[in-house]
């Protein structure tokens, strides 16, 4: 190691000693995050449990546990709610919603999916941990947990009545992993990151399983994507998806192209 110190920024510092850590213990030479030093990450008000098997959730991804919140969280005529979420890595979306969910009186059922049985494994303590809290708020109300290690929906066993699909995948372009922050591509599981040339290699497989699947006709799928990934990039290079979905994009908070709502088109 050399004798140059890491300049921790204020929310470096502010966010270890929330954790219990003093920033002078922190300051070294690597940009590893912080995240990874405490083992845990803040997402959506929770505290999560995260390790370099799994990527730190982002802001942008609150927004689509928002989205999903603002489509399905005021159903009136529907209390019990079906969904995967898949590619869970630590579990933030899935747990999230199921917490949400229940705090607006739905119960459930949440099929939690990863390849990596590592991540799964931090998925699960993240999982052990919200039924706790769910006890602790009073809002146990018969939700079923499944976890399952699989490549995208492969060993996954899809009830009859799903109501959203949801995932973030890797979306980031090959070329482009050597353009982000060292914090990023020498820590976070390249797994997570790397989506193929274009970005899109496994959310287009992804789409093309579900559109052979009757089972979801009636489900609404939620990804989060490049930003380049948006109308202009599917219908040039990926036109078939529009044969077989109502797309919508949708922007992030900084106005960029950032998720997509897809449903089954019946003929």
């Amino acid at each position: 190691m050399t004798n140059n110190k890491r300049r921790l920024s204020p929310y470096e510092q502010n966010f270890l000693r929330r954790h219990g850590v003093e920033p002078l213990d922190c300051i070294f030479n690597e940009d590893i995050p912080v995240e990874y030093i405490v083992g845990k990450a803040e997402f959506y008000g929770l505290t999560l449990f995260v390790d370099q098997s799994t990527l730190i959730p982002r802001v942008e991804t609150e927004e689509l546990v928002s989205l999903i919140i603002g489509d399905f969280g005021d159903l009136a005529t529907k209390k019990k709610i079906t969904f995967i979420d898949l590619g869970c890595g630590s579990g933030a979306i899935g747990i999230t919603l199921v917490l949400e969910l229940a705090k607006r009186g739905f119960s459930g059922s949440a099929i939690m999916t990863d390849v990596s049985s590592s991540a799964l494994k931090v998925a699960k303590k993240n999982l052990d941990h919200l039924k706790k809290h769910l006890e602790y708020k009073n809002l146990v109300v018969n939700w079923e947990f499944t976890l399952v290690e699989s490549d995208l929906l492969s060993d996954v066993s899809i009830p009859a009545c799903v109501d959203f699909i949801v995932s973030n995948l890797p979306y980031i372009p090959t070329e482009k992993i050597n353009n982000l922050p060292t914090s990023v591509k020498n820590y976070e599981p390249l797994l997570s990151l790397d989506g193929g040339k274009d970005g899109f290699s496994l959310i287009y497989k992804l789409l093309m399983v579900l559109s052979m699947n009757d089972a979801i006709i009636d489900t609404t799928i939620y990804l989060e994507v490049y930003d380049e990934h948006d109308e202009k990039f599917i219908s040039e290079n990926y036109p078939i998806l529009l044969r077989h979905f109502e797309i919508s994009f949708i922007l992030d908070i900084n106005k960029k192209n950032r998720f997509i709502k897809a449903k089954k088109i019946t003929r």
